[in-house]
């Protein structure tokens, strides 16, 4: 598993993937700024851009399990 340091990742697996677990939980939490995926300075919470035009995501459960995206507002306990 890699190393994760502040402001820094030590190391990479063989096949460059990067886990990020730092808790053994596997949640990761962004205390504060934003996240950008394909994008250096992202403007809102999370950015994801694609050079190509197209942007997936996938949602992708157990075949007992369901796949959900849930919008709420910071009243709703069900997220």
């Amino acid at each position: 598993m890699s190393e994760v340091k502040t402001n820094k990742i030590t190391s990479l697996a063989s096949n460059n993937d990067i886990t990020l677990d730092p808790d053994g939980t596997g949640d990761v939490i962004v205390a504060s700024g934003n996240v950008g995926i394909g994008e250096a300075s992202p403007s809102r919470n999370l950015v994801i851009k694609d050079t190509d035009g197209q942007v997936d995501i996938g949602l992708v459960s157990s075949n007992t399990g369901v796949s959900a995206l849930m919008f709420a507002d910071t009243d709703d306990s069900n997220i």
